[in-house]
């Protein structure tokens, strides 16, 4: 489903919208679980805004056959709603994408949570 804001392939944890925006493309670990998993941004983002505006052309095409009295200041008012509303969901387009773990890795998540757990107590 597309608009779904992404979650920690590992665990589920969700993140919120602007955690999501100050990430970049690449290995992010997860705060929970602390596994890794790469962040797939530029791309998603890319082809969903393309999408759009790809969708709004044949929507202007359409209009433009079918009632060519229409005035084209409201159908680029409409078209710049359209667009600016796909910018503001351009996020839910991320996905997080799970990683190997290494040995070393796995040793440093152990005794990070090992190292939790002795906090709390």
């Amino acid at each position: 489903m597309i608009f779904k804001l992404p979650v920690c392939p590992h665990c589920g944890t969700a993140y919120q919208y602007n955690e999501i925006k100050q990430m970049k493309d690449g290995i992010e670990y997860c705060y929970h679980c602390k596994k890794k998993f790469r962040i797939r941004k530029k791309v998603n983002i890319l082809l969903f805004i393309a999408a759009v505006c790809f969708l709004l052309i044949c929507a202007d095409l359409f209009v433009m056959v079918w009632s060519p009295s229409v005035n084209i200041v409201a159908m680029a008012a409409s078209n710049f709603v359209v667009i600016a509303a796909a910018w503001l969901l351009r996020f839910f387009s991320v996905r997080f994408i799970p990683e190997k773990i290494t040995k070393s890795e796995k040793k440093r998540i152990k005794e990070a949570n090992e190292k939790i757990h002795k906090d709390k107590k």
